[in-house]
């Protein structure tokens, strides 16, 4: 157990000394804008299309939507 802890005491300094290229960054990778930036439209759009299809459902239970 104290190996862990020093190993990440270690790894935490390394990375706040230096954050590109440490063991800390292969272990938890940063996202650069872009990638979290198509991930928020491809997370909005499933979002958006579910809501869209109990919507439709509901109207379509409620009889305001023919079939």
């Amino acid at each position: 157990m104290n190996s862990v802890v020093s190993d990440t005491c270690l790894a935490v300094d390394e990375y706040l000394q230096a954050p590109a290229n440490t063991t800390l960054d292969n272990i938890l990778p940063c996202v650069d804008l872009a990638t979290a930036g198509n991930a928020f439209v491809y997370a909005r759009e499933g979002i958006s299309n579910i809501i869209l299809e109990v919507w439709i459902c509901c109207f379509f239970s409620l009889g305001f939507l023919s079939k």
